[in-house]
């Protein structure tokens, strides 16, 4: 072992030696050893293996205490990884030199706090793994479709899906388990409206109708209105409802084929007895009236056994 006091170059050294000698340019055949530069108060760690001698500088701030830079361990050049206070967070980063290089994946954090920016999205328990293959991660991307909306998918594409446990609001989507949102029909409540206009898709729900009402007035209507392609294209042109009444004109049904035809009413036996029938011209044949027998006919054909369950009728 030798301890160096400060030489003709400015350093102060520390060296450990093997004892199998030194060769003829005075380099032992084993040693490990540091010393500091006085100039510039870095350290320098070296060393020699079977007489091969290896040296190297241990990058330091100006004061000679603090490690600016880690290298590498599996090869032996100036890559490293360099941190550096931003004014909110610190900021670790890959260097060649002292030029960026890349940023620094993390393999496992208790708690990732904030990350401004992050690709991938790894799991900490074991359905991170599928099939015991390759490991599997969510990435978020913008814009991927040319729709101006954020993707959050499972990479590699199997298995695709992510499952949302809850979600407050889910936003616009297409599709609600591979159905197209024109396969639904919309429930809800329209507190004003004009009945043939509040709604162009299908519809399930009340309505207080303040125009076009069956009943001219404006009240609640409990209404099924069923519109052709659930109103796309031509389908806002093909629109039928069903309505009963719902606060007023309970118990009273009425449709219509078109939302801008007049409503029909439905007979029942509340109101059979205000409906109005038309006329008949002709009842066609009937063998029977109130239970009897009609016979029509001359006075000549008229037969001569009657009975007390036929109306004979003599012309």
């Amino acid at each position: 072992m030798g301890v160096g006091n400060p030489n003709s170059l400015g350093m102060m050294n520390i060296q450990l030696y093997g004892s199998d000698g030194k060769n003829s340019e005075g380099y032992p055949r084993y040693c490990s050893g540091t010393f500091l530069n006085l100039g510039d108060s870095a350290f320098e760690i070296f060393g020699t293996v079977d007489y091969n001698y290896y040296r190297y500088r241990l990058s330091v701030d100006g004061h000679g205490h603090r490690i600016t830079k880690l290298h590498r361990r599996d090869a032996s050049d100036d890559y490293s990884l360099q941190h550096h206070w931003t004014g909110s967070y610190w900021y670790l980063r890959g260097y060649y030199g002292d030029s960026y290089h890349a940023g620094v994946q993390v393999d496992y954090a208790g708690s990732a706090g904030y990350a401004p920016n992050s690709t991938y999205l790894y799991a900490s328990d074991s359905p991170f793994r599928y099939g015991d293959s390759a490991s599997y991660y969510m990435r978020m991307r913008y814009n991927v479709n040319g729709d101006n909306r954020w993707y959050l998918s499972v990479y590699p594409e199997t298995p695709k899906t992510v499952a949302v446990d809850y979600a407050y609001s889910a936003g616009n989507a297409d599709t609600l388990d591979g159905y197209h949102w024109l396969s639904f029909v919309t429930a809800g409540v329209y507190d004003s409206g004009n009945f043939n206009t509040f709604y162009n898709r299908s519809f399930v729900g009340s309505i207080y109708a303040t125009s076009n009402s069956p009943t001219g007035s404006a009240l609640w209507f409990n209404t099924v209105q069923i519109a052709h392609r659930n109103g796309e294209s031509d389908g806002s042109n093909y629109i039928s409802q069903i309505t009963i009444g719902m606060t007023g004109s309970k118990n009273r049904m009425w449709f219509r084929g078109s939302r801008t035809d007049a409503w029909t009413e439905v007979i029942s036996s509340a109101n059979i007895g205000s409906q109005s029938v038309n006329y008949a011209t002709s009842s066609g044949n009937a063998d029977t009236v109130d239970n009897y027998h009609i016979w029509a006919g001359s006075s000549s054909s008229l037969p001569a056994s009657r009975n007390n369950n036929t109306i004979y009728l003599v012309y």
